[in-house]
């Protein structure tokens, strides 16, 4: 179904959450939406679709915890306006934190739109996850001195900066595995580090994967020629892929071996683009 007349402010960023009953949307005119999928994909249509709330300027990513089916669904956004918004989507009152990484601790959920522009940092927050437990929630900042900003969330869920770490590049994306972040962005470099923000390595990648757009961490996928039949993965646990500018994806194991290049310009592998 087609949830909306069409002409609105264009949709930045969306993510599902386990459940698969909602789906989240950031516009860019600040606005937050949840989607009922099972009134949106019914003749009800729009009746589907409501508004948590708004930030200050484009919404450009979000990430959804749900520790389980029973839980209700915790939703974080992160904005060019360089704020972070904690969403309880089943609460009276949606927002339940404002985050500002340039501040160690959440702003007063009471403050005016000229108070919460006066606190702004300047630096849009570019790329946002949870930890699968919701224990931490990580961030990344573009501006003139892009940085890694991790959240811990203590018994009251009121998130505490933990971390403010400087990064050498402009964070685009961001993945998560136990004890580690992984960070890409606009060079030719996967970054690790820890929760505690120090960096634990660095993987070159080809010179043509100049901006990265897109990382996964690889669960392992099936394939053939394992003992007694069995099927064994392609690629184990851990291993990473990426993919961005040039039409190139990399795939790197979890030590940093490249496995795979393929796109336009690599010297390697074959081009599958």
């Amino acid at each position: 179904g087609v949830v909306g007349p069409g002409s609105g402010p264009a949709v930045m960023t969306l993510v599902a959450d386990l459940t698969g009953t909602h789906l989240y949307a950031g516009g860019a005119d600040g606005a937050v939406h949840v989607i009922n999928l099972a009134k949106a994909t019914s003749s009800a249509g729009q009746q589907g679709l409501s508004t948590l709330g708004s930030h200050l300027a484009s919404v450009l990513c979000m990430d959804v915890c749900t520790g389980s089916p029973s839980q209700p669904a915790t939703l974080a956004t992160g904005s060019e306006d360089g704020m972070v918004r904690v969403w309880d989507v089943h609460a009276a009152q949606h927002c339940k934190a404002i985050l500002c990484p340039s501040q160690p601790t959440a702003l007063p959920l009471n403050l005016g739109v000229s108070q919460l522009a006066a606190a702004r940092s300047g630096a849009a927050v570019t790329a946002l996850r949870w930890q699968d437990n919701g224990a931490w929630l990580v961030c990344g900042l573009a501006g003139s001195t892009p940085a890694l900003a991790t959240w811990s969330i203590d018994g009251s869920d009121v998130p505490v900066r933990a971390v403010y770490e400087e990064l050498p590049c402009i964070p685009q994306v961001l993945a998560l595995q136990p004890g580690e972040v992984l960070v890409a962005g606009n060079a030719p470099t996967l970054y690790r580090y820890t929760f505690t923000g120090q960096q634990t390595m660095q993987h070159e990648l080809s010179p043509c994967l100049r901006s990265v757009f897109a990382l996964d961490v690889m669960s392992g996928s099936a394939g053939s020629g394992g003992r007694d039949g069995q099927k064994q993965p392609v690629v184990a646990p851990g291993g990473v892929a990426v993919g961005g500018a040039g039409g190139t994806v990399e795939v790197l194991s979890c030590y940093g071996t490249r496995l795979m290049s393929t796109g336009r310009h690599s010297d390697e592998g074959n081009s599958v683009f």
